[in-house]
């Protein structure tokens, strides 16, 4: 019932992009609107840079691809096809069910793994509210969310394949796994099931953001911080049946969160509302774009209401590029800047293939901050110091 619905989907970026390289790869995708042509897969397949893509169903009929959303934060993906180029072929969407994910589940990973068309991995869900995997610096990293962990033994080719139960609905989308072991990682559908909604009424579903990161600690550890679950109850969150609570992991400087919430915080509530995990604290704060939220707060034996400004997550996403002879350069991400803990700011230097910073002892990679001592906070800003710069002017680069 469901081969229609699983496809191989083939990628290409052709330029290095804020955290993917220029790369072809083979991953899975699958339909989760066949009306409208819409496929879900991984952020870390559609890649963020210009790329191409094309679909591959079970019968070998290829269609291309348009990608049609990324979320800047959490590895999924939404592309489009036309339906009406398939011939013979009747794909129905599987359904998103994020409230069927629970501990104990028999679960089925359809997809292409290590490029064998239509493997079928069976496992059991374990753990809910694992964190996100650190996949090592100057790459694509997730963050703010919980990932489910079972022993599948996926390996590449797998990324994007549906997680379903034995009803055939899909409880979580396949994102990575462990090279030495057995484990794989899901990627839990709650935002998904958000972002497709908008995507289904031609919107782009809101996004916001603190600057900060967020982790997922046990009550041992937040009871060595200081939090008692009484104390808690009396401010009104329950942690009965919750396995654990937030804490501040990182808050970048010059964010909306810097100089409000510090690392350590344990985050319970906002505005009013009990925030056990990430997807209550999230859906606020997707909701509260432009507005100041109020932040319950345990620190160091006191709680306190903190307010921050909700900033919109795309306004520290690129999506765009200039490119200088062999060089490409765009806006640093905010992905890319919590990796270093950095402010967003400043202009990343993607590639540089014998180009103008090459042969200035610049590595890829490098920030550009200043240019003939005049800031360059954004793409637009460097650019208007190179248009004062007359040509052979040696250029001055911090």
């Amino acid at each position: 019932r469901l081969r229609a619905s699983v496809v191989s989907i083939f990628s290409s970026q052709a330029i290095p992009f804020d955290t993917e390289e220029n790369a072809s790869s083979s991953a899975t995708g699958f339909v989760v609107d066949a009306e409208q042509g819409i496929i879900l897969s991984n952020r870390h397949v559609m890649h963020p840079g210009p790329s191409f893509h094309k679909a591959t169903f079970f019968d070998n009929q290829e269609v291309f691809l348009q990608p049609t959303y990324y979320d800047p934060e959490h590895d999924f993906a939404l592309f489009r096809y036309e339906p009406s180029e398939l011939t013979g072929i009747e794909p129905r969407a599987i359904r998103l069910t994020p409230e069927k994910a629970r501990s104990g589940l028999e679960i089925r990973v359809i997809g292409n793994d290590s490029s064998e068309k239509m493997s079928v991995l069976q496992g059991e869900l374990s753990q809910l509210d694992r964190n996100v995997i650190d996949y090592g610096a100057g790459t694509y990293n997730d963050m703010n969310t919980f990932y489910y962990h079972a022993s599948t033994s996926s390996k590449g080719g797998s990324s994007g394949s549906p997680v379903v139960d034995v009803a055939g609905d899909a409880v979580a989308l396949n994102a990575g796994s462990a090279i030495r072991s057995s484990s794989s990682f899901f990627l839990p559908l709650q935002r998904v099931v958000y972002a497709l909604e908008h995507v289904r009424q031609g919107r782009v579903p809101p996004r916001g953001t603190l600057q900060a990161v967020f982790r997922h600690v046990t009550h041992t550890e937040a009871a060595r911080l200081g939090l008692d679950p009484g104390a808690a109850a009396a401010e009104g969150v329950d942690l009965a049946g919750t396995t654990g609570v937030l804490i501040v992991h990182k808050v970048l400087p010059a964010g909306p969160a810097a100089g409000v919430l510090r690392v350590g915080d344990i985050v319970v509530g906002v505005d009013g509302a009990a925030v056990p995990g990430f997807p209550e604290l999230f859906g606020i704060v997707d909701a509260a774009v432009g507005r100041s939220i109020g932040m319950r707060v345990f620190r160091k034996g006191r709680f306190a209401t903190l307010h921050a400004t909700v900033q919109d997550l795309y306004e520290v996403t690129p999506a765009r590029c200039l490119r200088i002879g062999f060089s490409f350069l765009h806006d640093l991400s905010f992905q890319e800047a919590a990796q270093g803990s950095a402010a967003v700011s400043g202009v990343k230097v993607s590639q540089d293939y014998g180009g103008l910073f090459r042969r200035n002892h610049f590595a890829e990679r490098t920030v550009i901050h200043e240019i003939n001592y005049q800031p360059t906070p954004s793409l637009d800003a460097l650019m208007r110091v190179l248009r004062g710069v007359r040509r052979d002017q040696p250029l001055v680069v911090k």
